[in-house]
Order: C-alpha cells, then structure tokens, then sequence
C-alpha cells in the first residue's frame, strides 16, 4: 500500500512546495494534453495556448 500510496504524496508535496501559479500552470498544461494526446497539430496548438497563458499570467 506504501508503494501506491508514495506518488500520491510526492504530488501533494509538490503541489505545496510549488507556487500557486506554478500549480496552476501544470494542472492546465496536463488537461490540454488530456485532451489531445496524439496528434501533433493540436500538441502544437495546446503549446502555443499554453505560452500565451503564462505570458498572459506574467502580464498580470
């Protein structure tokens, strides 16, 4: 049960080490990449959505 548990925990430290924004940041980039997991043209396509968030996050 450790074993499965550990990532569990590692996340959770990671999550609070991080900043918010950080955090933020990460839970957006892993759900567009849930949601296009294969095709290049819309990897291409969530990256770039991706760099204009954090630019827009800097912005602000």
């Amino acid at each position: 049960m450790q074993n499965d548990a550990s990532p569990v925990i590692m996340t959770i430290v990671a999550i609070l080490e991080e900043s918010y924004t950080v955090f933020l940041i990460r839970v957006y980039f892993v759900v567009t990449v849930m949601f296009y997991p294969t095709q290049k043209i819309n990897e291409t396509a969530a990256y770039g959505r991706m760099m204009s968030y954090m630019r827009f996050l800097v912005n602000e």
